[in-house]
């Protein structure tokens, strides 16, 4: 509201409302009624609902989550009638507000005409001003609802509803007020709601006028009547000003205010708002084909964003920001994650985690963990986003499986275990020591052989060529294969009369290395000593030992290189059964066994005791493997 000033100051720019501005100040209150309802239409026009959007400045108390209606649209005649005139605004998010807006008079006061306006309406008023105590700034539209002339008026949204995208009606939004000029000695404001009202923020709360200075101050926050009484004079020059008031009321179905002037008063309505954002990150995939979902849903039961992934390669989505009205009442919004009906996702090959943060940053109050979906219950000026992540669930151990070489180059392997024999093929050049392992990472174990001091490794399980051929340590010893640096690839160890060589391979593989292990390991040559490698505790790195198939000795160690046994010396089988080492019970670590004849019996669920299990596979005089 000016301060006490010459016409030319009176907010009016140029033209013939500027000067009919300045002669309603000085000729009375029943001249300026009637001119100004000249100046906007006839009293008692036709109430027709008005759509329109809001928009959001910068600066000020939650200025991001503060939402102003634009009411270009406003028609003053309209809201004089006694209908007043209905205006839906059109919210982000798809919510749309209703409410009647009406001008009425006060009390015994000329009743101001009003006109709306963009902002600043001057830059000497906080809201919208470019000053440093500006905020506000940049609101799009015609936010300002702007009187002239000398006296009051009473301006009330009423019969206010608000619903979501699916048309179904909200409650727990907040509707807010600003004072969008000044107040000083002489104005006065009166905010009203059927609801409690509560204060939103100080525009340039350090001003030295305006309602917040004390003592006058604001009367009556936590009720639905606030009083703002303006002081100060207002003849000095910052910019911006005076302070500007910010008052809000959760859920009410009128909100109003009304002024008091000697010149002219402004005030801008606001709706306040959140956001949420739901972003689905898929690691790895079970099947290619697999596909999931995300939703968020409102508290009204209606699905306000969601987004698929699709099929690999696509590995994220997300619905995007989701602006939403804050629910003052905590009802809470559900964020969900589902697979994409039909395309045969199975949740239980994937774990779930959701992780939320608030305006970028970690929250504890925020859900977490592994279910289906969460809620979230966003404030004002909140700014929430949660990840789901699904990981492709780690997939079983697989349980080992029997192979046969016999003649030293026909290899018989197992489909299953027990199962079923797969075709015979041959694969080596006698005389040779027969092994299998996983010479190229990719979690198959295939054939190999070392022929006087040559390792020749096939990536297959046929007679095709090897891949991978090399010369490398005592031509005399016995092979084996095992992963000794856990790199995922399978090296070669050579043994002989408590003697080993390694030779590492795959990716960022280690030199050779040779040691000797003294008793109790064995100390003989196979087959009296039978070198043997596995995973003995999980660790992902294969360990070695020895077992003398006579006594049925094992002694084994969990890493490679010189040292003390780890486990054993142990008994497991009859004198002069042949060990085989395997994943026999699907466990993520390797497990003693041994054949007699074509009997198998392995042990199931630990190394050195516990349950076994007993099949038949394969032939006579060969030697036996697991893969």
């Amino acid at each position: 509201m000016p301060y006490a000033m010459p016409c030319s100051d009176l907010g009016q720019t140029t033209g013939p409302r500027r000067r009919l501005s300045c002669f309603l100040g000085r000729f009375g209150a029943g001249l300026a009624l009637f001119l100004a309802a000249w100046l906007v239409g006839p009293p008692g026009g036709i109430a027709q609902s008005q759509a329109a959007t809001c928009g959001y400045g910068t600066g000020g108390p939650s200025a991001s989550s503060l939402c102003w209606f634009d009411l270009t649209d406003y028609k003053d005649a309209t809201a004089r009638s006694e209908a007043g005139q209905p205006i839906s605004i059109t919210l982000p998010g798809g919510y749309v507000a209703s409410f009647t807006l009406t001008s009425r008079p006060v009390g015994a006061l000329p009743h101001s005409g009003v006109e709306v306006r963009a902002t600043p309406l001057e830059e000497r008023f906080a809201f919208g001003s470019s000053g440093a105590d500006g905020g506000y700034r940049g609101v799009p539209g015609k936010p300002a609802l702007y009187s002239f002339g000398a006296g009051g008026v009473n301006l009330t949204l009423s019969d206010i509803t608000v619903v979501d995208s699916g048309g179904q009606p909200v409650t727990g939004y907040r509707f807010v007020i600003a004072d969008a000029e000044n107040n000083i000695n002489g104005e006065s404001f009166t905010f009203t709601s059927d609801k409690p009202l509560n204060l939103i923020g100080v525009l340039n709360d350090d001003a030295l006028t305006g309602c917040n200075v004390p003592p006058n101050n604001l009367a009556g926050l936590g009720t639905t009547t606030v009083t703002c009484t303006g002081s100060g004079a207002g003849d000095a020059p910052p910019i911006p000003l005076s302070d500007g008031v910010v008052v809000g009321a959760d859920t009410p179905s009128t909100i109003g205010l009304s002024l008091r002037t000697f010149a002219r008063s402004g005030v801008a309505f606001a709706i306040q708002t959140s956001k949420i954002q739901v972003t689905k990150s898929v690691v790895g995939r079970a099947k290619p084909t697999d596909s999931f979902d995300v939703s968020a849903t409102s508290p009204e039961g209606t699905i306000i964003g969601s987004a698929t992934t699709g099929p690999s390669p696509s590995v994220s989505a997300t619905t995007g920001e989701l602006t939403v009205l804050p629910r003052s009442n905590g009802a809470s919004y559900t964020l969900s994650d589902a697979v994409t009906p039909g395309t045969g996702t199975l949740a239980s090959d994937y774990t779930r985690n959701w992780v939320c943060t608030n305006n970028g940053q970690a929250d504890p109050a925020l859900p977490s963990g592994s279910g289906t979906s969460i809620q979230v219950s966003p404030v004002a000026g909140d700014d929430i986003e949660c990840t789901v992540t699904n990981s492709a669930a780690a997939a079983p151990p697989p349980v080992s499986r029997a192979a046969v070489v016999a003649e030293s180059t026909k290899w018989t392997l197992g489909d299953a275990l027990p199962g079923s024999p797969l075709p015979t093929f041959s694969y080596g050049t006698r005389a040779l020591t027969p092994m299998m392992g996983d010479w190229d990472g990719d979690g198959l174990k295939t054939v190999g052989t070392f022929e006087s001091g040559t390792f020749k490794l096939n990536n297959q399980n046929d007679d095709s060529a090897p891949e991978l051929t090399f010369t490398f340590g005592d031509p005399r010893a016995y092979a084996v294969a095992g992963d000794y640096d856990g790199n995922g690839v399978d090296d070669v160890a050579l043994y002989r009369t408590g003697t080993w060589q390694i030779r590492y391979l795959g990716p960022d593989a280690p030199a050779d290395q040779t040691f000797t292990l003294d008793a109790p390991f064995g100390q003989g040559i196979w087959p009296k000593t039978v070198p043997v490698a596995g995973d003995w505790d999980g660790d992902g790195i294969d360990g070695i030992g020895t077992v003398t198939p006579s006594t049925a000795s094992w002694v084994l160690k969990n890493t490679v290189g010189a040292g003390s046994p780890d486990i054993g010396p142990l008994t497991f089988g009859p004198g002069g059964a042949y060990p085989v080492v395997g994943d026999w019970g699907g466990n993520g670590f390797d497990t003693p066994g041994y054949r007699v004849g074509t009997t198998w019996t392995v042990r199931t669920a630990a190394v050195t005791s516990g349950a076994t299990s007993t099949f038949n596979f394969g032939v006579t005089n060969s030697v036996p493997f697991s893969w």
